[in-house]
């Protein structure tokens, strides 16, 4: 994304919904595909979160590793510290506005909810639909500050925002695939340590093919080629 496309706007329609589907299986050959890579980097913030540094920078380290997987090129762990001195303003502010978010959207809920008031319930539910668009805007937030030329949080929220409102269907259809491979995932033992893999590269995936499915970005030459049919 250049200088000039860093704000959406209004384009084509993206077919949301397919690409939701498409996400699961372009998630599922491309981790299996770096299945050693993303186990290493997904142990690397695994880390990153137990020792207390910045989330947002072992996040954006992360999301810069899985970035190549969508495109079908090689990728490389070492991605994830290159860029850490670069990333530490705008991935920690980032994560920080998504954490809030999270954590403000979950207090009102509880607290409309608790109500015996019907008015104060329907605010409970008001809410309630904030948290799956915050959700789907923290899905997109790392992979479209990644695909701009500076990374501006308000331009990534923007951005965040525009592409979840404009594609609502898939998104949530998205969401939902994303919940239920993570719980696959976690309840078997061996694959848990994959999960912030896992969910980096979908929403790489994801991200991507909106973008091209919207005219954002061109299609790629070797992840978006016409696929021939034995």
């Amino acid at each position: 994304m250049t200088n000039d496309s860093q704000n959406l706007t209004p384009a084509r329609r993206a077919p949301s919904v397919v690409i939701a589907f498409r996400t699961l299986v372009r998630t599922l050959r491309h981790g299996y595909d770096n299945l050693f890579t993303l186990l290493l980097v997904s142990v690397f913030w695994y880390a990153a979160a137990i020792l207390i540094l910045p989330i947002g920078v072992a996040t954006a380290g992360l999301h810069r590793v899985v970035q190549p997987m969508t495109e079908e090129r090689s990728a490389d762990w070492r991605n994830f510290y290159r860029h850490v001195r670069a990333d530490l303003r705008w991935s920690s502010l980032l994560a920080l506005i998504m954490i809030l978010g999270f954590v403000l959207i979950q207090i009102n809920i509880r607290f409309y909810g608790a109500s015996d008031s019907s008015v104060l319930q329907f605010l409970s539910i008001l809410f309630g639909t904030f948290l799956i668009i915050w959700s789907g805007m923290a899905l997109f937030a790392f992979p479209l500050a990644l695909r701009q030329e500076e990374q501006q949080v308000r331009t990534t929220l923007r951005n965040a925002v525009i592409m979840v409102l404009s594609n609502a269907p898939g998104v949530l259809i998205s969401l939902i695939l994303l919940v239920i491979l993570a719980v696959v995932l976690v309840l078997v033992p061996p694959l848990f340590a994959i999960v912030p893999g896992v969910i980096a590269l979908w929403g790489a995936e994801n991200t991507r093919m909106l973008l091209v499915g919207s005219g954002y970005i061109p299609k790629d030459e070797i992840a978006d080629r016409e696929r021939v049919k034995k």
